[in-house]
């Protein structure tokens, strides 16, 4: 099940739909504790659902001395379920030893687990170890909520007066007013400033063949009578107009503080002041962005990683640092890396730049949007009462935050719980036959 639709249910159960003292923050902090409580009654009920393997060789322990050694483990080992040896080709139980046998002789291996290593004592040390344990439990993450804006604009007129819609959410550039913006060029005469939650919309600027909007790091930057030229903003006041690029420029992106421009026959990088071009192709690109070392851009509506073709079509890419995401030719978002491909959004006919954990679109229905592109974990325990438990326990947060009566919801919570642990024993206290735990030796 979905983060996003246990966070559903959750405000659901607790009355608070659309409360917005009810931060992201608030969502995922109270689904995240609630899912380590969850796995820590998985994992100490023996359940083996999560468990991870791992052959280790013993060839770099270390000797501590005659009969003991040390031997690095996985860092992700959380809890250890079962360590086994090989002994002639055949797995056997390695036990755990009692710590006043430490100094004992034993013929076969025992081990105790000591910070970041397997602590080993034997006669003699075998080649091959096996360890079964639990990893630890990953923070659950979901996207958050999406913004939309111009709503009071007529949706035919989107696609002939906006240009260039980016988001950006001053809470995470240390601005004063903390919260969401959506920028915009109207017509091409004028820069408007439009946030979701305070519903306010303000022109920042008029002029004319203006395009090409971008923030970034307190500057907004924009396309007027193809040369580039910034601003500083506070997001309220009229900005005062700077040309920062030479020659005449056909578009222009920014990318790992730096800023590019393109011309109709060369590429340029430079500083975000525009000081120290360089040209660094000798023809148009489009959309140039970088992760890592690596610089891709689009060219004649295909994309190029360090100036070799992925044949990948696209009308723009944008970038986190880690994943591209691009506009394919059927209007599909991709998030992409390597082998990974994934559609994240459908249904667009344009795609803006990457600010803030949101990407800017426009939807096939002239909808500007900014959509979150944070991953939205999907809880795939096989036992349906965790998933319970975990919308019940948000709502119980929720509902405390709002100093709500959270009886009923505890007590149906407790009867889940109480389900769960008997799901989770289900198997114990089973007739089974026994057989000795010894090995027989027989002359």
């Amino acid at each position: 099940m979905l983060a996003s639709d246990l966070i559903k249910r959750a405000r659901s159960l607790s009355d608070t739909p659309n409360s917005l003292f009810i931060s992201h923050s608030d969502e995922i902090n109270s689904l995240w504790e609630s899912w380590k409580d969850i796995y820590e009654q998985i994992t100490n009920s023996s359940d083996d659902y999560f468990i991870t393997s791992v052959i280790l060789s013993t060839t770099g322990a270390t000797q501590l001395g005659n009969n003991e050694w040390e031997l690095t483990i996985p860092s992700d080992v959380y809890k250890i379920r079962f360590i086994d040896w090989q002994n002639n080709g055949r797995w056997e139980n390695m036990t755990k030893f009692n710590t006043n046998n430490r100094n004992k002789l034993y013929g076969s291996p025992q081990y105790r687990w000591r910070g970041p290593k397997l602590w080993i004592i034997a006669s003699y040390l075998p080649q091959t170890i096996r360890i079964d344990y639990y990893p630890p439990p990953i923070m659950p993450s979901t996207p958050e909520n999406m913004y939309q804006y111009l709503l009071t604009l007529p949706l035919y007129s989107v696609s002939t007066t906006v240009s260039g819609p980016q988001f950006y959410s001053s809470k995470n550039q240390n601005l004063s007013d903390n919260t969401d913006h959506m920028l915009y060029a109207l017509s091409g005469t004028s820069i408007r400033s439009e946030s979701a939650t305070l519903n306010t919309n303000i022109a920042l600027y008029t002029s004319t063949l203006i395009s090409g909007v971008q923030y970034n790091a307190g500057f907004i930057y924009w396309l007027e009578n193809n040369a580039v030229c910034r601003s500083s903003t506070d997001n309220v006041s009229t900005l005062t107009k700077t040309v920062i690029s030479s020659g005449t420029v056909l578009n222009f992106s920014i990318s790992n503080n730096f800023l590019y421009w393109a011309t109709s026959s060369n590429t340029y990088k430079a500083a975000l002041d525009g000081s120290g071009p360089v040209s660094i192709y000798a023809y148009t690109t489009d959309h140039v962005c970088t992760i890592g070392t690596d610089v891709y851009y689009i060219r004649a509506g295909v994309i190029y990683k360090n100036a070799v073709s992925l044949v990948i079509n696209s009308a723009s890419i944008t970038t986190d640092g880690i994943y591209l995401y691009y506009l394919d030719s059927l209007g599909n978002v991709h998030k992409y890396i390597g082998t990974t491909d994934i559609i994240i959004k459908t249904a667009i006919i344009f795609l803006g730049s990457y600010q803030d954990n949101f990407l800017s679109v426009i939807t096939t229905k002239y909808e500007v949007q900014a959509i979150s592109v944070i991953s939205d974990t999907d809880f795939i325990y096989p036992v349906n009462e965790a998933n319970e438990i975990l919308a019940y326990q948000c709502a119980i947060d929720f509902k405390r935050k709002q100093n709500g009566d959270i009886t009923l919801l505890a007590s149906r919570q407790s009867e889940i719980q109480n389900r769960l642990m008997s799901v989770l024993i289900r198997d114990s206290y089973q007739p089974e036959r026994r057989t000795p735990e010894s090995s027989n030796y027989w002359n």
